[in-house]
């Protein structure tokens, strides 16, 4: 039961953005310890938009969010698809993937590292961190309040 819990779509979704915010933390302390490096070129993380084309579909190479079905008698889903579609989840395919700019020159050494760009990226970062880890919190609760509060 407790596998089924903490294996869900909700959590799994919480977990993969986590791990995209957490890498775009590293990928923006990278780019600001490297600021004056000459020839540097700034990276960035790209999560959402994949995730966006997950969910829309649009990105041939991510397979099309599709409803999960956990009952036969589910609306818009047959029978010989509820059993697929519960093992497959293509939200758990889409990864945070780093991404160098390689186009851009923002100065004469070579570096095109944008330090209030930087600043304000890494500002964004946080509270969607936070945003999230308060999401996972909010879970947990839910739990607890389900665990403990028929002892009561």
């Amino acid at each position: 039961m407790s596998g089924q819990i903490f294996d869900s779509r909700t959590f799994a979704a919480l977990e993969r953005s986590l791990d995209a915010a957490s890498l775009r933390q590293q990928v923006i302390s990278n780019n600001l310890a490297n600021a004056n490096t000459p020839g540097y070129k700034a990276s960035h993380v790209v999560f959402e938009s994949l995730l966006q084309q997950a969910l829309d579909g649009t990105n041939p190479a991510t397979p099309r969010l599709l409803p999960v079905a956990t009952n036969a008698r589910h609306f818009g889903v047959s029978a010989a698809a509820a059993s697929s579609l519960q093992t497959a989840d293509p939200a758990l395919a889409v990864r945070p993937q780093v991404v160098r700019e390689t186009g851009t020159a923002g100065r004469n050494d070579g570096n095109n590292v944008d330090v209030e760009r930087e600043i304000t990226d890494l500002t964004e970062n946080s509270l969607v961190y936070g945003a999230l880890v308060s999401q996972v919190n909010t879970r947990f609760q839910w739990l607890r309040t389900a665990i403990f509060e028929g002892r009561r």
